[in-house]
């Protein structure tokens, strides 16, 4: 049966195939139709033509892209629809070495479990992962002993959805520790004397997401005023915060603190550049000064001391024992 996408309830078929939620499976068939997209064009379609028309969720994109080359890949160019598990599993070939499998280990930290969900989202879009594979490879991103607790504490665990199953890895790796400590140690994050302006910021935006900073009374998250608070109090150069401080009429975004830091920290070491340019050039003219010097004639006698032993061969040279030397 050959492909046809012309319009909503095809298209939905199609949405439905590529796993996309139900509650947004219209609004992107909507969209589709009427930016005119078809089965003819599906093949030229990038994550910046979806982005364009307004289609962004990095997920949903992810997953009609790799639709899209499931389909057409197909021999027959089948009509989207969902796959039966056991055509599906039979045509799933192991992903080659390097492609490697996310893993998980226990003690994890809240930001690492958040890179392992994004590494998980990477790893079945590159390998086109089937929905019945899903238990085995999350199983096998665990290491022992995580795999020990997953056996004994949730024996249903392999016969979880996707979404259980990644919720009870958390809940076994990862401690739900009170966001009053969170805030605790966001408040102590100072720059170190290394590190860059990003780097610094990086690491406080990573801790702020445990912190749940939200409004008391409408719940509204209030984060970036305590991320650019915390950056301009944890930085390591005073005379760059000092100046921030002077200056907060102008700078009153954690992006414009940010560009005004970044061009503080070049400048300073532009400066250092300068100044060891100017050391080098101190240090060589020096000997080179020494070496300009006339030699001291031999058997002539010293005006300052009265010796006649400065230029005589194997002595020291004038200016290294002479009391006189400089002054005459």
């Amino acid at each position: 049966m050959a492909l046809r996408l012309r319009d909503e309830p095809a298209w939905k078929t199609f949405l439905t195939a590529a796993s996309i939620p139900d509650e947004i499976e219209a609004k992107y068939a909507t969209i589709l139709v009427e930016n005119r997209l078809t089965e003819a064009t599906i093949s030229q379609l990038t994550v910046e033509h979806l982005t364009a028309i307004n289609i962004t969720v990095l997920g949903d994109v992810l997953a009609i892209l790799g639709h899209i080359q499931t389909v057409l890949s197909s021999p027959a160019l089948q009509a989207p629809h969902v796959e039966s598990t056991t055509s599906t599993a039979a045509q799933f070939k192991p992903p080659p070495a390097a492609i490697k499998l996310p893993s998980v280990s226990s003690n994890m930290t809240h930001p690492q479990f958040r890179k392992f969900l994004i590494d998980w989202t990477v790893y079945k879009k590159i390998t086109r992962l089937p929905t019945s594979e899903f238990a085995s490879h999350l199983y096998s991103t665990c290491d022992e002993s995580v795999q020990n607790t997953l056996i004994n504490s949730f024996p249903e665990f392999l016969q979880l959805p996707e979404d259980q199953m990644l919720k009870t890895i958390e809940s076994v790796v990862t401690k739900r520790a009170n966001p009053v400590v969170h805030r605790m140690n966001f408040g102590n994050l100072t720059q170190h004397e290394s590190e860059s302006i990003q780097d610094f910021l990086v690491r406080i935006r990573t801790l702020a997401i445990d912190c749940e900073f939200s409004c008391p009374t409408c719940s509204v998250n209030i984060s970036a005023m305590h991320i650019r608070d915390q950056f301009i109090r944890g930085l390591h150069n005073v005379q760059l915060q000092t100046d921030i401080l002077a200056k907060a009429g102008n700078l009153k975004t954690i992006e414009d603190i940010v560009k005004h830091a970044e061009a503080f920290e070049t400048a300073l070491r532009d400066q250092s550049q300068f100044q060891h340019s100017a050391d080098v050039h101190a240090a060589r003219a020096s000997p080179y000064r020494k070496q300009k010097r006339p030699n001291f004639p031999p058997n002539q006698t010293c005006n300052g001391c009265g010796s006649k032993d400065h230029g005589i061969p194997g002595m020291p040279p004038r200016h290294s024992h002479c009391p006189a030397w400089g002054k005459t």
